[in-house]
């Protein structure tokens, strides 16, 4: 069981991205959940390695290449503890690859994975009403985050995420952000 996980663990570090379950998945996190099902195979081998090179040197030389001797150690308890580890290993890899593949959102077929998703850019924004984009009065020099929105003409979502990802720099007040209109102009033209 754990060579097919290692065999579809392969398929997956070398294909990288797919998609299954209505999800696409990218090839970063395909990989990623590719060496993650291939890692069973890995430990089972490495440990059994250790566990038959130590068996091996307890027995009589002569007896080594005998069924009898293959028959007692697959009844011995390292053998026993072997199988334990190789198919708790399986299920957690199983696990850890479940999550990662139903953590990310269901996409419709056709839409290319992207990880981590894309923020929209304030040019791809939700048209507003043209009352608030006709104003007399010119922007305040230190906006809220709801108007440094209306000025970009994003959603307040998209500031938050500029100021959270460091792009865009803001202050701190008990009621919320104050971002510099000017900081906002060097984002645009900087981006």
């Amino acid at each position: 069981m754990s060579l097919i996980l290692l065999l579809i663990g392969i398929f997956l570090l070398i294909k990288g991205d797919f998609r299954i379950a209505g999800r696409s998945i990218p090839k970063d996190q395909g990989r990623l959940i590719g060496i993650v099902l291939a890692a069973p195979f890995t430990i089972s081998f490495c440990a059994s390695f250790f566990i038959v090179s130590s068996y091996v040197s307890t027995i009589d030389p002569t007896t080594l290449d005998s069924f009898d001797t293959l028959m007692t150690l697959m009844d011995s308890p390292e053998y026993a503890g072997l199988m334990t580890l190789e198919v708790v290993s399986m299920i957690i890899a199983v696990a850890v690859a479940g999550y990662l593949i139903f953590s990310r959102p269901q996409t419709p077929p056709g839409v290319p994975a992207e990880f981590p998703p894309p923020m929209r850019s304030p040019s791809a924004s939700y048209p507003l009403p043209l009352s608030t984009l006709v104003s007399s009065a010119p922007p305040p020099s230190v906006m809220t985050v709801a108007e440094a929105a209306a000025y970009l003409r994003v959603t307040e979502a998209d500031i938050q995420g500029l100021i959270d990802d460091g792009k865009l720099p803001a202050a701190r007040t008990a009621s919320g952000f104050r971002i510099a209109r000017s900081a906002i102009d060097d984002y645009l033209t900087n981006r």
